[in-house]
């Protein structure tokens, strides 16, 4: 997997996004059983990239206000 150098990791989407990865690929949190658990899981385009993700997120009406965590 080529790593991507977008300086955003403190970003509060891109804690949004880590957030949906780990319900769906960490077994050891407790919303797993939510979500991977029932073979719920992300694009391999937002998956491997956070640019992508961030792309989509802003053209589809997020905001910093979008979520309350």
């Amino acid at each position: 997997m080529k790593y991507e150098s977008h300086k955003k990791s403190n970003s509060k989407l891109y804690g949004v996004r880590s957030r949906i990865l780990s319900k769906c690929y960490n077994k050891n949190i407790t919303n797993y059983k939510y979500f991977g658990a029932k073979g719920i899981g992300v694009c391999d385009e937002w998956r491997n990239s956070f640019t992508s993700f961030e792309k989509w997120a802003l053209n589809n009406g997020y905001t910093k206000n979008s979520f309350i965590k």
